[in-house]
């Protein structure tokens, strides 16, 4: 058997066997540097996105520090947290509302113990309708 083998290995066999496997381990090996170079290239990517977000941002604030430098700010915040005014204007204050769930709301709601109490049928029927069936 070993004189079977030795006689397919031969120089003109071996050259090209060689040959082959140093082509597939070039191969491996450039598939792996490519992945490398992939993965290295998405990390760049996601650095400059961040990076672009982060100007982004730091232009925002300028224009926000800008805009709170201007006398309009100004004039603005004075009219709505001291209740000030021009001096040709006249402020009126008008206390907040107890049907407002909150100061910054302007929705008025109705407190719930003073909605009647309807069943499914009646609801239905005020809202099909528009008045409430003991109305008819």
């Amino acid at each position: 058997m070993y004189r079977k083998i030795r006689s397919y290995l031969t120089l003109d066999t071996a050259l090209p066997l060689l040959a082959v496997v140093i082509a597939l381990s070039w191969a491996w090996s450039t598939v792996g540097v490519m992945q490398t170079n992939f993965q290295f290239q998405q990390q760049v990517d996601e650095l400059r996105q961040q990076n672009a977000l982060t100007d982004l941002e730091n232009k925002t604030q300028e224009y926000r520090i800008a805009y709170y430098k201007t006398q309009e700010f100004a004039e603005l915040a004075a009219r709505a947290n001291l209740n000030l005014a021009a001096p040709d204007e006249k402020v009126l204050v008008v206390p907040p509302s107890p049907y407002e769930q909150d100061s910054t709301s302007t929705l008025a709601t109705i407190p719930p113990s003073a909605a009647p109490a309807r069943s499914n049928f009646q609801q239905w029927l005020f809202f099909l309708f528009g008045k409430h069936p003991a109305q008819s």
